[in-house]
Formats: structure tokens, C-alpha cells, sequence
């Protein structure tokens, strides 16, 4: 991975440290993001222990559960995106928390599986709802904003969980209540008019085939580096387990301190590259150590996995953020899907932990054998993989989808003016046809339907002449033929 922005003095950044906790919207998405991160925390030490004498897997499942509404719901977004009523979707959320608290503590009381698994389940349907909304939240500000407000938002939230290991889990259990409630409730004013426009325009799958440039494919590096590391996280963070739950450390509250303290002294942005590396060098580590617990302590090797974990998920709400600010019709897609498969990924390599857990009781060498195999597997992505990739080279090719806008009415003109720029760059007849119906802001649904070609034949025409072109946009197609001179 190769840092391609150079880390340079930036005075307006270093004044925003300070200007932005006055800001009401700013403080909002602090408070927001540092909330729901609590409610992460306390779903792990003190609502899955409940689980345990009851059905121990509903963890895992009810995990899963959760992964697969936020694939779902990254679907829709890209596909459907009208089924988004942000007003009925936040209202469904809270019943569903409150709903699914009191399932989960009566199926414990009970010793019923059934309800404690329906609960945790509706818990977690909640839950895909609030974190989409966290993250959207974030798309209408700049990027400075973005790394500020997370890098507080972190510091918040290693505070509060200080704060609540301190405190009787009864406590816990009533905050984990009301967090849903009080997150929606804080972000609520500034997204229901990003929702509003998603439900109007054209769904981003059809919108990425003019604009290509302004929507990450699912496939992207990006998306990919997340899921492996979560893998490697999963599968340390298996070894640290009591009774079931990751344990927690203090120290979590310690990167963001000294990154914050690098910023103030250096008056540098921070750089998600570099501090990416960090979180990688940290997994590592903590992934050899981790089959010798029974030589150091829990805590040592977990100190150095939360180290690790917290950088990283700093770093990837940084960057969800900043990729859903550059484009926010797209918003959506790349919270759920980016926080999918960051759950995905974990889940994975839990599964792949414990099966090492249950060698390491009779064979060594077996647990051994699998973390060598994990960790070369991520060094090696790390080495030739992820060479020349960067999170901030990224986040800044990724283009704002702008309704497109035709200056000129006379639609004979633009057909003329295509057809000289079809014949000077040697483009098909039916190429030709597209680029006409480009140049006067048709979108793709439209040349789909005018032409009766799939989607597919559209996007394969779109591509061809973009490329032929030279260009990137569909903005930038209607500027060239509105350029073309006329004989």
C-alpha cells in the first residue's frame, strides 16, 4: 500500500480541531458515531453473556443474521432504492429495539431459545437501520470534518467504555435499551432530505453505467482489504474469549489519543494509509502471539488486538464516510456493504478461530500450521496486492454524481454535433445512437427502453465510448458535443 497524498502542514485543519466541537451538526455526528460504537461494546460484555446458559450460538447467528440485512439492504440501495422511507424505516427500528430487548431478557429468564433468538434477531434488524443512518449522516460533510468528528468519536467512546466497565451491568443493559433511540433521534434532522432525493432519482445501478466514476463496484480493493483484515481479527480475537466474549481492554483509548496528539503537534491530517499499516503490522502480531496464551496472558495479546482494532476501525469509518461525502446518492450502498463484510469477515474468522481453539487443546503444531497460513496469506495480500493501492488516492477518483444539465435545446444541433464527434473517433452506428441520446441527458433506463437493448448492451456502448473519448462523465459527453463546432 502506498500513501499517494503527502501528509502536509494544514493550519485550516488544525483550527477546526477546535472549531468544530461548536459546531451543533459536527457534534451531533461525534455524539452519533461514539453512541452507536457503545452499543456495539455493550451487545458484546453485556447482552451476549446472557445468552450463554440459554443457547450460546445466537450469538453467531443472530451475527449473521445482522451481516445479511446489510447485504440486503446494500442491494436495495443500489437496486431499489424508493423502498427507503427514512421516516417509517427509523420508527420500525425503535419498536424493533425496544421489542427485541425485552424478547431477549424474557428468553433469558425463561431459558427459552426460541424467543432469546427471535430477540436477538430483531435487535439486530435495529441495528443494521441505526449504523446505515450513522454513516449517512456523515456524507454532507468535507473531508476534514469527516476525520475530525471520527477521531472524536473515538476518543468518546474508549471514554465511555472506561466509564461503563466501572459500572453494574444492569446499567449496560439500560443504556444498550435506549442508545438506537437517542442515535436516530440525533441524526435524523440531517438526513431525511438525502433520503427524500435517493427515493426520486434514478437508482444508482443504472446511474453507474454514465457515471462509472462516481460509484465503487462491489468488488472494489477497498471493500476487499476490510473483509481480509476482519478475518485476521476474527480469528485473534477467538483466542482472547471468556466464556464466549472477547474481552475488552482499557488501552483501546490510546491511538486515537496519540493520533490527536499528532495532529496538534504536527498540524498534519491524519493518514489512513499509514495508520491502515499500523493496524495490519498490530493484527499481525497479536495473530502470532495468540496461540500462546497459554504463555502470556489473555490481556497482553488482547491489549495488543484492541490497539490494533480500534486504528482499524477508525480508519474504516473514515474512509465509509469520506466515500459516501464524495458521492451521497451512493451513501447507503457503502455503509451497508462496507459494514457488512467488515462483519462477514469477522464472523469467518471466528469460525476459523475457534476450530483452531479446539486443535490447540491436543495438537499444537495444528494451530501453529493455520496461523502461519493467516498470517503469510495477509502479508503477502499486504505486499502484492495492496502495492500501489491507497485509501486516500481512492476516496479523491471517486466523483460526485451531479444531475447532469444540457445547455443547449436545439435538439437537431446536439444530433448534428454527435454525429461529426461519432465519425472523427470512429465510433459503431449503434455507439453513435447512444452518444446522441447521451448528449441530450438521457440517462441509461431511458436508452434502454429507446432502443430495446439490456442493460448490459448499454453499459458495453457507455464504456466504448467513454473510452474511445477519452472521458469519464456523462456531464462530460454532453460538454464535448455542445463544444463541437458546426460547419
Amino acid at each position: 500500500m502506498t500513501s499517494q497524498v503527502k501528509e502536509l502542514r494544514d493550519p485550516e485543519f488544525f483550527h477546526l480541531l477546535g472549531s468544530v466541537l461548536l459546531e451543533p451538526h459536527s457534534r451531533a455526528r461525534i455524539v452519533a458515531l461514539a453512541l452507536y460504537l457503545l452499543d456495539g461494546w455493550l451487545l458484546t460484555t453485556v447482552v451476549f453473556p446472557l445468552y450463554d446458559p440459554v443457547l450460546p450460538v445466537a450469538r453467531d447467528i443472530s451475527t449473521t443474521f445482522y451481516a445479511l440485512v446489510l447485504v440486503i439492504m446494500a442491494l436495495l440501495a443500489t437496486w431499489r432504492p424508493r423502498v427507503f422511507n427514512e421516516r417509517l424505516l427509523s420508527i420500525t427500528a425503535v419498536i424493533a429495539s425496544v421489542a427485541g430487548f425485552a424478547l431477549i431478557i424474557i428468553g433469558a429468564l425463561a431459558g427459552s431459545a426460541l424467543i432469546l433468538l427471535i430477540g436477538t434477531c430483531t435487535v439486530h434488524l435495529s441495528r443494521s437501520w441505526v449504523v446505515v443512518m450513522t454513516g449517512v449522516s456523515f456524507s454532507n460533510l468535507d473531508l476534514k470534518r469527516i476525520a475530525i468528528c471520527v477521531l472524536y468519536a473515538t476518543i468518546l467512546f474508549c471514554s465511555l467504555v472506561i466509564v461503563f466497565s466501572l459500572l453494574p451491568n444492569e446499567v449496560g443493559l439500560g443504556v444498550f435499551l435506549i442508545v438506537p433511540t437517542m442515535v436516530l433521534a440525533i441524526i435524523r434532522p440531517y438526513v431525511s432530505e438525502l433520503f427524500s432525493q435517493i427515493r426520486t432519482l434514478e437508482v444508482p445501478a443504472n446511474r453507474a453505467i454514465t457515471m462509472p466514476l462516481s460509484y465503487l463496484p462491489f468488488t472494489h480493493q477497498i471493500f476487499l482489504c476490510w473483509f481480509l483484515f476482519q478475518i485476521v481479527n476474527g480469528y485473534s480475537l477467538s483466542f482472547g474469549e471468556e466464556n464466549g466474549t472477547p474481552l475488552v481492554t482499557l488501552f483501546a483509548i490510546v491511538p486515537p489519543l496519540l493520533i490527536l496528539l499528532k495532529v496538534l503537534l504536527t498540524q498534519r491530517t491524519f493518514n489512513p494509509d499509514r495508520l491502515f499499516y499500523i493496524a495490519i503490522l498490530l493484527a499481525t502480531i497479536g495473530l502470532m502471539l495468540a496461540p500462546s496464551a497459554h504463555v502470556l496472558t489473555h490481556g497482553v495479546i488482547n491489549n495488543i488486538l484492541s490497539l490494533g482494532v480500534v486504528i482499524a476501525d477508525l480508519v474504516m469509518w473514515y474512509v465509509l464516510a469520506a466515500l459516501s461525502s464524495r458521492n451521497r446518492l451512493g451513501a447507503v450502498g457503502v455503509i451497508a456493504w462496507g459494514r457488512s463484510l467488515s462483519i462477514i469477515g469477522i464472523i469467518v474468522g471466528a469460525g476459523l478461530g475457534r476450530m483452531a481453539n479446539l486443535l490447540f487443546i491436543e495438537n499444537t503444531f495444528g494451530v501453529s500450521l493455520i496461523t502461519i497460513v493467516i498470517a503469510t496469506a495477509l502479508l503477502a495480500y499486504v505486499l502484492f496486492f495492496l502495492k500501489d493501492f491507497s485509501f486516500s488516492k481512492t476516496i479523491g477518483s471517486v466523483l460526485p454524481d451531479n444531475d447532469v444539465v444540457s445547455h443547449t435545446g436545439n435538439t437537431q444541433d446536439l444530433e448534428a454535433r454527435s454525429v461529426l464527434i461519432a465519425q472523427r473517433f470512429q465510433l459503431t452506428p449503434r455507439e453513435a445512437e447512444v452518444l446522441a441520446l447521451l448528449a441530450r441527458g438521457r440517462n441509461s433506463n431511458f436508452i434502454k427502453d429507446e432502443l430495446v437493448v439490456s442493460r448490459n448492451t448499454v453499459k458495453a456502448h457507455v464504456k466504448h465510448i467513454y473510452q474511445k473519448l477519452n472521458i469519464h462523465t456523462h456531464q462530460e459527453v454532453i460538454d464535448m458535443v455542445e463544444g463541437e463546432l458546426l460547419d
